[in-house]
């Protein structure tokens, strides 16, 4: 199960609040608990993962943090904020140690070779002009990627039912060499290869670091810095410390005590002292330098200094490659700190490939000359997707399949059910040296909804407030960039922080409007799943949420349709607080949909309580 957790934020004080990182997670709790300071907090952490000044004021137009001093828990500058992320998905793990540099298919993350082919009597001269015969010469036969060898390798009947279909998918002009036995060894060398990592762990650790001025006043400052630590088992691996000074560069530590380091170094029959062996190394290119007449202070270790920029696709070495390269160069860095390396620049492209958008309480209510947009001087890819910039995009947005969506939101008897439809209409522009004469390339464009009664056109402020407050939510859910890598370790995703959707909302589009947040986080092949994290009060979201959890335990939902969804896709929490900090609980919903854990201090009881006069005996 993946985790994510964080603590000395605001409200929560030291104790690590840590709950599990699932696709939808709703937060419920009474009112300035710290419900939207969880969200704060984990927009805080990709902040600074990816590259934000740790001090940062503003994280939005509408978040303002106020730097360290304000949002560190009790205004304690002795504290430091710590950010965690946990996984134990041995098939990102197998990937990542496993991986070779040079692989047949980059895109797959092959890593142990491929099965051969044959042709056979019904080979056609038609086939060798196909894509797919190209293919097959290119790489020898039929490859296959670590996590295919780990789902394969434990069960010989799916592996051959996986050989016979891609038979049948050349028409049976080639048979594949399949042998299980040499699958299994493949498998039996990736547990090797782990050296029994089962879990991985990031930490982002933020403090205020104080240090004398080198100058005349001699006087103490405070600066903001941040460290990564990398956990195997639970144990500590390896330290990034980040040097200010040094834009986008890390030194990495390492524990030598930790057991995995044991288990590789036992295995690679290392028994020295890595510090000791860089100071040997940093010596003797030193004597190099200096013959060379450089000037450098070897002191700096440089040479072992990392630069973030350097891994901008993840290519790296597997650990049958550092291993290979340890033994040649007898240089412990080159396995210990690159194993440690290889898991921190993962962690940051991850962070780098990913985005955040933030829909606020009070989403933003358009005047009307705010719709009215020129397209020349617009770039979609600089806007955020927030409640203001999400009209502009809608509007300018050439496919037309965000509208069409949102339209049918509009229409539909079961949601919104109203008579409007957004129109977008283009108005030309006249040559001010020729009269008369329009500029085709050169216009505006104004977003209005069409009143289909009436056959008018007016602008939000014309609708019921509803309408404008959840169509930024509507829009965010359909909006998404296509995917680009092929890798499933780094697949963008959207992170999506939204307070209060039921805003001004019937309880029945409240419902209608879970569903949709289901099918956010599903994605499909060609875009990004989004991951949501949603502050509410509202019990129909939740409601709607256990009926999907129902249906597809019950099959009325097939486990290929967008609303299919299990316990593994819902977190569930709630923020309560106690001692004079707020403090998270995680509670626990069945497959059916049934809630296993009772609502702390009767929530949404309220109902029940009013019906029968229950405060008043």
């Amino acid at each position: 199960m993946n985790t994510i957790g964080f603590k000395n934020f605001k409200a929560f004080g030291g104790t690590m609040q840590t709950f599990s990182n699932k696709p939808i997670t709703l937060i419920y709790g009474p009112n300035s608990v710290g419900k939207s300071s969880i969200l704060h907090a984990l927009m805080y952490a990709k902040e600074v993962i990816g590259g934000a000044n740790p001090d940062i004021m503003k994280l939005d137009d509408i978040i303002d943090l106020g730097g360290f001093k304000n949002f560190i828990h009790k205004h304690d500058e002795g504290r430091k904020f710590e950010f965690e992320r946990e996984f134990n998905d041995f098939r990102t793990i197998a990937s990542i140690m496993v991986k070779n540099r040079v692989c047949i298919d980059p895109s797959r993350n092959d890593a142990y070779g491929m099965f051969g082919y044959e042709k056979t009597s019904k080979f056609s001269d038609e086939f060798t002009k196909t894509k797919e015969w190209d293919y097959i010469k290119s790489v020898g036969g039929k490859s296959f990627n670590v996590n295919e060898i780990i789902t394969y390798a434990k069960d010989e009947n799916l592996f051959n039912e996986v050989i016979e279909k891609s038979e049948k998918r050349y028409d049976g002009n080639i048979k594949f060499l399949a042998d299980f036995s040499k699958l299994k060894e493949w498998y039996d060398e990736i547990l090797k290869f782990t050296f029994g990592i089962s879990s991985v762990k990031f930490k982002t650790i933020v403090y205020n670091h104080k240090e004398k001025r080198e100058f005349w006043d001699k006087r103490e400052v405070n600066t903001i810095l941040y460290n990564l630590e990398l956990y195997f088992n639970d144990e500590l691996y390896a330290t990034a410390n980040f040097d200010d000074k040094r834009e986008f560069k890390y030194k990495i530590s390492i524990n030598q005590e930790n057991s995995i380091f044991k288990k590789i170094a036992d295995y690679v029959e290392y028994s020295g002292d890595m510090e000791k062996e860089k100071r040997d190394l940093l010596e003797e290119l030193g004597k190099q330098i200096e013959d060379e007449n450089y000037n450098i202070d070897i002191k700096d270790y440089n040479y072992f200094m990392f630069n973030l920029d350097q891994y901008s696709y993840m290519i790296y070495a597997g650990i049958n490659e550092l291993i290979e390269e340890f033994r040649k160069n007898k240089n412990p860095w080159l396995l210990f700190g690159e194993i440690a390396n290889i898991w921190f620049q993962l962690y940051f492209v991850t962070n780098k490939n990913s985005n955040w958008q933030h829909i606020e309480p009070l989403r933003h209510y358009p005047e009307r000359s705010e719709l009215v947009f020129e397209p020349s001087y617009s770039n979609l890819s600089t806007l955020q997707l927030n409640s203001k910039d999400i009209w502009k995009i809608i509007t300018l947005d050439d496919a037309t399949e965000l509208r069409n969506r949102i339209n049918e939101w509009l229409s539909d008897p079961n949601k919104l059910n109203t008579p409007y439809k957004i129109e977008v209409n283009k108005f030309y522009k006249e040559d001010p040296e020729n009269k008369g004469r329009i500029l085709e390339n050169d216009y505006i464009t104004k977003l209005e909804f069409l009143d289909i009664r009436k056959n008018t056109l007016v602008s939000p402020r014309d609708m019921g407030l509803g309408v404008s407050q959840v169509l930024p939510i509507l829009a965010i859910c359909y909006f998404s960039v296509p995917i680009t890598t092929g890798d499933d370790v780094l697949k963008s995703t959207n992170s999506i922080y939204i307070e209060q959707p039921e805003l001004h909302l019937h309880p029945k589009q409240q419902c209608e409007l879970a569903d949709e947040f289901i099918m956010a986080s599903k994605g499909d092949k060609n875009k990004q799943k989004k991951k949501l994290y949603i502050e509410t009060h509202s019990e129909h979201l939740l409601l709607r949420i256990m009926k999907r959890l129902r249906h597809s335990a019950e099959s009325k939902i097939s486990k290929d349709g967008p609303l299919y969804i299990t316990p593994d896709d819902i977190c569930l929490l709630y923020v309560d607080n106690a001692d004079d900090c707020a403090f998270i609980r995680e509670l626990k919903l069945d497959c059916d949909g049934t809630l296993l854990t009772p609502w702390p201090h009767g929530f949404f009881e309220e109902g029940y309580n009013e019906r029968f006069d229950v405060d008043e005996e």
